[in-house]
Parts: structure tokens; C-alpha cells; sequence
């Protein structure tokens, strides 16, 4: 069985006192593997190397905040280049596990292409929205959203947050408070998103980032206001004509299980879902 070391500095390394202890599973004893001992002597070193890191050589804690999305992004290809291995459990461990899949959690994925244009029948609704909104709106601009103009999309959440009784309802006030902190840390997180301005004032927003796969987008939030019509459909449209344009899909995420934006969601045609579930050990909690 192989020995799982610690990594301190850089480098797995085995700890001072040579000694090693099982790791057992907690359902049967079973040994899963044996981990080098650490003591006082290896905290000790991990510290120092922590802190050489970041008073000394610096690398992390002076890159710049696109560079850090780089490099997270590159381990979390890692990850999912991995995600074979959960279909290996029934190989490894037959009848040992289960996965249990909620329908709430499922992320909708869309081909770009399609909702910046909404071609055909299946959209001749939404075209029908925009263009209505096109109508009634003649003032109106798409503008990415900068460090020009996230003050102003701050102002229209917290507009949002007013007109939809927020600080009444738990979970519409969390929702809320992640969009606020989306902003106010919008160049830090390396998001992309782009607000819908209509007679000078911004009445839509959406903020998104690429995801893990280079060839999604994903869309974490979007809020607009109800006075103006149409603004979640053309929102929707224009993030997907322009921030989207370089991807092949938009990964929108979850309903969780609310019926009226699982409706608005499947609305838009999917081309698929991405199911999550949960691995569990049959016959633990």
C-alpha cells in the first residue's frame, strides 16, 4: 500500500519520526492507507515554508487576479479530467456505493449561437419580446460591464432588492447579498458581465465567468427591472451575443426546484442538462 506523505515547501515528504498510521474506514475498520506521522518539528516547517511563500518569494500573493483565474482554472480541468473515476466505484466497489441525483441541482446547458440569435419557432417568443422591447424602447445600449459603470449596476440591485421585499424573505435576501458582493468584487473574482441601459439608466445585469471547460460560459446571476419591459429577454439575448460570443455554451445553472424558473429556463431549449448528485456508502447516514 502506498504511503500517503505530507507536502511542505514544494515536495511530499515523509515526516520526522519515520512512523506511520492507518487511515481506516469508519463503516469496517478497513485500512484505506497509511499517512506519515507529522509532529511539532513538521508544523513547525509547513509554517516557515507558509510564510517564506508569502512574505519572501511573493508569487501568489503579488500575481494579479487574472493570472490566479488561470491557474485555479488549470487544476480544476485536473479535476474534471478525473471525473472518470467516479464511474470506476461500481468497477472498484460493486454494489458498495450510490449516487443519488437531484433534478433541482441539474445546471442548463445552452448553444450560444442560439440565444444570441433565437432563430426559428422554438424562440419565435422570445424574438417577439425583443422586438417589442425594441419598440417601446428607443433609447436603449448594451455595455460590458467596467469599473465605469458597476457602481450604477450596484444601484439597480439594490433597487431590485427593494421592489422584491428581500430583507422580508431569507432566502431572496441571500440571493440578493451574492449579487451585491459579485459586484463589489468584480474585477478581484475576474468576472464577466455585461447591463442593459435603457433611457440612460441601467435596468439589467448579468455576471457570468468562464468555466471550466474552455468552451462555456457560466451565468451566475441576472436581475432586471420589472418596469422595464422586456429587459430579461433582451439582457438574456445581448450577454450571449457579446460575452458569450467566444464559447460554445452558456451554462445557466440550477432551478432548484423553483417551478417558474425551472419553466423559464426550459423556455430557452436546453441542449442539455448536467446532472449532480451525491456519493454515498450504502448504509451510512
Amino acid at each position: 500500500m502506498e504511503l500517503q506523505k505530507m507536502f511542505i515547501d514544494g515536495e511530499w515528504v515523509e515526516g520526522s519520526t519515520g512512523k506511520t498510521v492507518p487511515t481506516l474506514n469508519p463503516a469496517n475498520s478497513e485500512v484505506l492507507a497509511m499517512v506519515t506521522e507529522g509532529n511539532v518539528e513538521d508544523v513547525d516547517k509547513a509554517i516557515a515554508a507558509a510564510k517564506k511563500s508569502f512574505y519572501v518569494t511573493r508569487g501568489w500573493r503579488d500575481m494579479d487576479s487574472q493570472t490566479r483565474a488561470d491557474i485555479l482554472l488549470k487544476i480544476a480541468d485536473a479535476i474534471d479530467a478525473e471525473k472518470e473515476d467516479f464511474a470506476k466505484l461500481e468497477e472498484l466497489y460493486p454494489g458498495r456505493f450510490e449516487i443519488k441525483y437531484d433534478r433541482n441541482y441539474a445546471d442548463y446547458v445552452y448553444e450560444t449561437e442560439k440565444l444570441a440569435k433565437l432563430s426559428g419557432k422554438k424562440y419565435h417568443s422570445k424574438k417577439n419580446h425583443v422586438n417589442k422591447f425594441m419598440s417601446l424602447y428607443e433609447d436603449w445600449a448594451y455595455e460590458p460591464i467596467t469599473k465605469d459603470n458597476v457602481e450604477e449596476c450596484f444601484r439597480m440591485i439594490l433597487e431590485w432588492r427593494h421592489e422584491n421585499g428581500c430583507d422580508e424573505d431569507e432566502e431572496k435576501n441571500a440571493e440578493i447579498c451574492v449579487a451585491q458582493n459579485a459586484l463589489r468584487l468584480y474585477d478581484e473574482l475576474g468576472f464577466r458581465g455585461g447591463a442593459l441601459r435603457v433611457n440612460g439608466k441601467i435596468a439589467a445585469c448579468t455576471i457570468g465567468e468562464p468555466g471550466n471547460k474552455k468552451d462555456t460560459m457560466i451565468v451566475h446571476i441576472e436581475k432586471a427591472l420589472t418596469e422595464v419591459q422586456g429587459a430579461y429577454t433582451v439582457i438574456n439575448q445581448q450577454f450571449a451575443l457579446h460575452e458569450g460570443a467566444a464559447y460554445r455554451y452558456l451554462n445557466r445553472e440550477e432551478d432548484l426546484g423553483e417551478d417558474g424558473l425551472r419553466q423559464a429556463k426550459m423556455s430557452y431549449k436546453p441542449v442539455f442538462l448536467i446532472e449532480k448528485g451525491v456519493v454515498r456508502e450504502k448504509g451510512l447516514l
